[in-house]
């Protein structure tokens, strides 16, 4: 375990801090990441009147200077009280997306205000899977092991770490698996984007009922969503000098 934490840690130093939407300044590139889209507005605030509306993936330019001034929330998951079958009360607080107002050029050469809870730079072609990784990041290390049958059947490790300080653990069997994805430098906002991405289904909870119903769980470090068939978690992860955010899928027959 040190000897992991060692080598992260090292990766991490030398690797270039790509994401992390907090970081932006003028003349970056940030892409919309809400589906089906985002209000461009005419000024920074909500009730201004709206210029156009602009799809998932689209690329837009930051082009003020004074950046964070005008805040904004959006109640991305609203609170709710359930009772289980013996009456025992749970409370979800719900999940809010915080960011500010920022001014923003897009392709056509619309100008305009976006609120960038819901940007980011990450490249709308983001997948949480191993062929993308293996694809856009570079390979630094890779180790995997097969376990005895007498432990679980057809259960198996691996571990691959990038160059850019991504790294992803698989534990799978015939019965159970999970997969953990880190990616430096990125929001748990923005962990959530990507698991809303591939898991659209999560946002379920006021559509559905009993063994389908999605639960959610939310602490500020962590958000978490359950179902009858699998469990999703964004957690941020601060280590020295390893900040990020881990997801984790786990599912089970």
């Amino acid at each position: 375990m040190k000897k992991t934490l060692k080598f992260l840690i090292i990766i991490i130093l030398i690797s270039p801090k790509t994401f992390a939407i907090g970081t932006y300044k003028k003349g970056d590139v940030l892409y919309n990441w809400k589906n089906p889209g985002i209000n461009l507005r005419i000024k920074p605030n909500e009730k201004s009147e709206i210029i156009t509306i602009l799809p998932f993936g689209e690329r837009l330019f930051v082009v003020e200077e004074n950046l964070k001034k005008n805040k904004f929330s959006i109640q991305e998951i609203a609170p709710v009280v359930k009772y289980d079958s013996i009456n025992e009360g749970f409370n979800f607080r719900g999940f809010q997306i915080k960011g500010f107002w920022v001014k923003v050029k897009t392709n056509s050469g619309e100008t305009g205000y976006v609120f960038d809870g819901y940007l980011s730079k990450l490249k709308p072609d983001f997948e949480l899977n191993e062929t993308y990784f293996d694809a856009k990041f570079k390979l630094t290390k890779s180790s995997s092991k097969k376990f005895p049958k007498s432990i679980s059947d057809n259960a198996y490790s691996k571990t691959s770490f990038y160059k850019n300080g991504s790294y992803i653990i698989q534990n799978r069997s015939d019965y159970v698996g999970h997969e953990h994805f880190f990616i430096p430098n990125i929001s748990l906002e923005e962990g959530y984007l990507l698991v809303l991405k591939s898991r659209p289904y999560v946002l379920q909870l006021h559509k559905s009922s009993g063994d389908n119903q999605t639960n959610y769980q939310y602490d500020a470090k962590e958000l978490s969503f359950t179902t009858s068939l699998e469990a999703i978690s964004i957690t941020k992860i601060t280590y020295k000098s390893i900040k990020g955010i881990e997801i984790v899928f786990e599912g089970w027959d």
